[in-house]
């Protein structure tokens, strides 16, 4: 996380040492409610550098520091607070999906291929050449200095339906882990959060390399679970698809 503001790895990284090779140093929840301050105070000054997993990491860090004010009863507290974060995050996901509309019609994936080159692989998929794309692009920009009053998409019916296919299985995808989370532990839905998330995170991190978020999702998903060796596994897996997918950009 700290890549968003690199004065915060002075903090972040001798915390994330100490939790993990003597864990008993730092089971004070005042350490925890101190990084979720820092971290609060920073992503609010410097909102312009922050992207939507900073948020999360702040409400996980608080998410911890009230977990441990009863220690005898963390796991359980943790797994509840990670459950709901991952509920709540996905359930917003998907009401702004359809709120705005412009996702459900593909228009929101092609204006991200058009402006992030992470998407040039699903460009591809969908019938949209690099030239295309390099086209799609400058007419964003003229549109967003006021040289365009409206933007022309012209594609293929095969890359129109493709889109509105993709944009509508991630919709659906989204929306099982947001109810498979927000669902509460020991019913049938219980048994679709890691398969749910994780198939998520492979597809979308696969896709589009944003590390921190595969981590700190895996990470959430993985407490949830108690830590069950066959579901973390499940989860670690959109950390390597994050990971192999940062090295071939």
């Amino acid at each position: 996380m700290s890549e968003h503001w690199s004065p915060l790895l002075f903090a972040t990284v001798p915390l994330t040492l100490v939790t993990l090779l003597r864990p008993e140093l730092v089971d004070l929840p005042q350490a925890w409610f101190g990084a979720c301050a820092a971290w609060a105070v920073v992503a609010v000054v410097r909102r312009s550098d922050m992207e939507d997993h900073v948020f999360l990491y702040v409400a996980w860090l608080l998410a911890v520091a009230i977990s441990l004010l009863d220690r005898e009863s963390f796991t359980e507290t943790a797994a509840l607070q990670g459950r709901r974060l991952i509920g709540v995050v996905f359930g917003l996901a998907v009401f702004w999906k359809l709120f705005f509309g412009d996702f459900v019609t593909g228009v929101a994936l092609w204006t991200y291929g058009a402006l992030d080159d992470r998407f040039a692989p699903l460009m591809r998929l969908v019938g949209i050449s690099p030239e295309e794309t390099q086209r799609s692009f400058e007419s964003v920009e003229h549109l967003a200095v006021g040289h365009l009053e409206t933007l022309p998409i012209e594609v293929s019916t095969y890359t129109s339906l493709a889109l509105v296919l993709v944009a509508v299985g991630a919709l659906l995808l989204e929306a099982l882990v947001a109810v498979a989370y927000s669902a509460p532990d020991g019913g049938r839905l219980e048994r679709l959060r890691v398969p749910a998330l994780g198939l998520f995170g492979v597809i979308t991190y696969g896709l589009v390399p944003v590390l921190s978020f595969a981590t700190l999702l895996a990470l959430m998903g993985s407490v949830v679970a108690r830590f069950e060796r066959r579901r973390v596994v499940v989860l670690v897996l959109m950390v390597v698809a994050a990971s192999v997918r940062s090295i071939l950009v």
